[in-house]
């Protein structure tokens, strides 16, 4: 119970020095909301913790509609039933995903990583947009890529089958595959 009280207390007080910090310096209050997340979690206040990093998650939710930036959900509301993505699949989805990433790298202020993996989401993109201009090519990988694979797995059958005939006479059995 002390422990419980001792924990409400420290979020108000934090709560209150939070409100005043986050009108100063909104990002820089957010990110020190994280480290209080982490450092509470890895001392085991596992309520305090969650408790902190829901408030980083409403500051943050906060500090981006301030900011203007809208997540994808939120502009998929706008226009439901419509994906505005031309890709589909799973490199589609791993696309967004790191538009996502980056868009939160920007929210959190670390805006060097965020450039940076936004250049290998626009080498990703141009890759996608290149596989879409020319089909039959994929095609033609994909089947390729499952013949190989076809092939290892009859190497891997034939070596077996003459591993169990090498058992059955050794001195008849000569190597078939190199």
């Amino acid at each position: 119970m002390k422990t419980t009280t001792l924990i409400i207390t420290g979020l108000a007080l934090a709560c209150g020095g939070l409100a005043q910090e986050s009108k100063e310096n909104p990002k820089q209050a957010l990110q020190s909301l994280m480290e209080r997340a982490r450092d509470a979690k890895a001392a085991g206040r596992l309520d305090e913790a969650k408790e902190l990093a829901e408030q980083a998650e409403k500051l943050q939710r906060e500090l981006q509609d301030h900011d203007g930036v809208k997540k994808p959900q939120k502009h998929a509301e706008k226009h439901p039933g419509k994906d505005m993505s031309p890709f589909k699949g799973p490199e589609a989805e791993r696309l967004q995903h790191i538009m996502q990433a980056v868009e939160h790298l920007h929210a959190a202020g670390l805006h060097e990583p965020a450039k940076n993996i936004e250049e290998i989401a626009q080498n990703m993109r141009r890759e996608l947009e290149e596989r879409m201009k020319h089909p039959g090519e994929m095609k033609a990988h994909a089947e390729l890529e499952e013949m190989r694979q076809q092939m290892h797995r009859m190497a891997e059958m034939i070596e077996q089958l003459q591993a169990e005939l090498r058992k059955r006479d050794p001195d008849k059995i000569q190597p078939l595959v190199k």
